[in-house]
């Protein structure tokens, strides 16, 4: 193995060993429930009803409460929910065989949620947790356009600054489900609600 290949081995070890979950995940004592191995997430007041007693359904139902991004994976006989709030803090919630298996909190995430609004002041205030009528005094405030368009319980808004710049904002029944900004002369950078 020539030297560059060692040096290249060397770093992809650093490499990895930093990229470590932020926590080690929680052993489970089922019989107690043991809350207490969940201390690491007793500051994030969404996060805070995870628990090792919990059932799928149950954690849809929290996910859907807060509003909370998702993405689900299946490996391996597992089903991995990795969840994330708005500003970018997550966490892994494992099942296996219809019961929690396991809660990992990860490193803080910077590129989710809104982060693809940060530079458009006018676009700060959306968010997945915004209802027609918050967005209606959204648009009025800050002098936007808009066009709604939809058909059978989806409705569509593309908000407009007067420089171009654009959102559209989805919703489905009275909830928002998702939020795209079209960039310029690009792809759209999308963030969704399921």
């Amino acid at each position: 193995m020539s030297i560059m290949n060692k040096l290249l081995v060397i770093y992809l070890l650093l490499f990895i060993g930093c990229c470590k979950p932020l926590l080690l995940q929680a052993q489970i004592d089922r019989a107690a429930g043991d809350q207490q191995a969940l201390d690491f997430l007793t500051g994030i007041p969404e996060f805070r009803e995870l628990n090792f007693v919990m059932t799928e359904y149950e954690l849809k139902s929290v996910i859907s409460k807060h509003h909370l991004l998702r993405t689900i994976y299946n490996e391996m006989g597992r089903k991995f929910y990795h969840v994330y709030r708005q500003d970018g803090e997550n966490v892994m919630v494992t099942f296996h065989k219809d019961r929690c298996s396991g809660i990992q909190r990860m490193p803080r995430d910077p590129f989710a949620g809104m982060y693809f609004l940060d530079d458009t002041p006018e676009f700060q205030e959306i968010n997945l947790a915004v209802t027609e009528e918050e967005l209606d005094n959204i648009i009025s405030k800050n002098h936007l356009l808009k066009a709604v368009s939809g058909e059978a319980g989806h409705k569509f808004y593309r908000i407009f600054r007067q420089d171009g710049e654009n959102v559209i904002v989805m919703f489905r029944g009275w909830k928002c489900s998702g939020i795209q900004r079209m960039l310029r002369g690009r792809g759209a950078v999308v963030s969704r609600a399921d």
